[in-house]
């Protein structure tokens, strides 16, 4: 199977509410980075479209899937890019017949049900961490396997929308593969600081979970904290400086 995972353009009105800009800093999408390396790690061709790295609209999507057959597109989904994830939703199922489009994300997670149920375009959510799922619900869909199997995944049949139930967290995230930044426009990473913008800026998760309980927050990685260890964590670094001029 060929799978491309997108992560859409971040586009907002300016302060006149006419002209759609960038916002926010231009950092890599890590959440597609982990996803694409445990499917590497499988044996799976993935690529990630940055649209939001690369400057690219709607139009420019389309023309890059239409260049390829791609048998699964994943889409990520946060609540305050929820328009263009499903802007990019709609343009991947025109440019792409008979493609599977899932989406993951903060967004999903939080509301599965009604992200399905609102966008008929949407074959399958991901709930929660998304590195085995995802590798799991590929599979299935290889093999016609049973999705009701599977962890972590909430998808429509032709009576109902069926959710299944979360998977435990990841304990030992030490055993993630590292993103695969080699599928991304490492170059267009920068700092947000006008004086810095031409120097490369990336960033590193060391941790998931958060055992705190702000009002705010939709805790998507769970309550529980669990850390790289300080080795895996230097790796990284090295590997940012080595490899892409950190």
């Amino acid at each position: 199977m060929k799978i491309l995972l997108i992560n859409p353009p971040y586009l907002t009105p300016d302060r006149y509410g006419k002209n759609l800009a960038q916002f926010g800093p231009t950092t890599e999408p890590l959440g597609l980075a982990y996803v694409a390396a445990a499917l590497e790690k499988e044996g799976y061709a993935v690529k990630i479209l940055d649209a939001a790295a690369e400057g690219f609209h709607q139009e420019n999507i389309s023309r890059i899937i239409r260049q390829d057959r791609y048998d699964i597109i994943g889409i990520t989904m946060l609540t305050p890019m929820f328009k263009c994830s499903i802007e990019t939703v709609k343009t991947a199922k025109q440019a792409a017949s008979g493609v599977k489009i899932v989406v993951g994300g903060v967004h999903p997670t939080v509301l599965p049900r009604e992200t399905l149920k609102d966008n008929p375009q949407i074959d399958f959510v991901v709930i929660g961490e998304g590195e085995i799922t995802m590798v799991e619900l590929i599979k299935a869909l290889e093999n016609n396997g049973d999705l009701k199997k599977i962890a972590g995944i909430g998808f429509r049949t032709n009576e109902d929308i069926v959710i299944n139930y979360i998977p435990p967290l990841i304990k030992d995230i030490d055993n993630i593969p590292f993103p695969a930044r080699h599928l991304l426009p490492m170059e267009r990473y920068k700092m947000t600081a006008s004086r810095s913008r031409k120097k490369r800026c990336y960033t590193i998760i060391v941790a998931r979970g958060c055992p705190f309980r702000c009002t705010y927050c939709s805790h998507p990685f769970g309550m529980t904290l669990r850390c790289h260890s300080v080795e895996r964590i230097l790796d990284e670094l090295k590997l940012l400086i080595t490899n892409y001029g950190a």
